[in-house]
């Protein structure tokens, strides 16, 4: 399952492959769903992944398993 716990360090970081990997590691997640402004995404519930939203600067704003 997701821990959400050590993700603040991921805030401010810019979306690429070496931060989605250090994103898993961090939080334990299996997957990873980047969140872009005004996106639409699913409302389900997922014990095992890690949403990262982005900024309109392309940066990571927020961390959040499920």
């Amino acid at each position: 399952a997701c821990k959400g716990t050590r993700l603040g360090g991921l805030i401010g970081k810019t979306r690429g492959p070496e931060v989605e990997a250090e994103a898993k590691r961090l939080s334990g997640a299996n997957s990873v769903r980047w969140i872009e402004p005004g996106m639409m995404i699913t409302e389900d519930f997922r014990a095992d992944r890690l949403n990262l939203h982005l900024g309109t600067d392309g940066k990571i704003g927020a961390a959040r398993c499920g």
